[in-house]
């Protein structure tokens, strides 16, 4: 089994990081899977299609089951670590 930990993810300079481009929108329709994210810096709302706009800061995480739909407004650059997995 391989472990791997990065510490102090938020004080990682954005030179550092790999560049994958600005995003395309729309990104996707979906979340297909259920994914629990961890964000670490930016900041951004999630509006769902059903219910309240989550407001999305650093140190917040947010749990979404599979097939969420909605539309991301990303008001701050975000970084976030994420997990998803199937859910029936």
């Amino acid at each position: 089994m391989a472990i791997k930990q990065t510490k102090d993810v938020a004080a990682i300079p954005s030179a550092e990081l790999d560049d994958w481009g600005p995003v395309e929108l729309p990104v996707s329709e979906q979340v297909m899977d259920a994914e629990i994210s961890s964000f670490v810096a930016g900041h951004a709302l999630f509006h769902p299609e059903e219910g309240d706009t989550i407001d999305i800061k650093a140190g917040d995480t947010v749990y979404f089951d599979n097939n969420s739909r909605g539309t991301w407004e990303v008001l701050e650059t975000v970084r976030k670590a994420c997990l998803n997995y199937k859910r029936d």
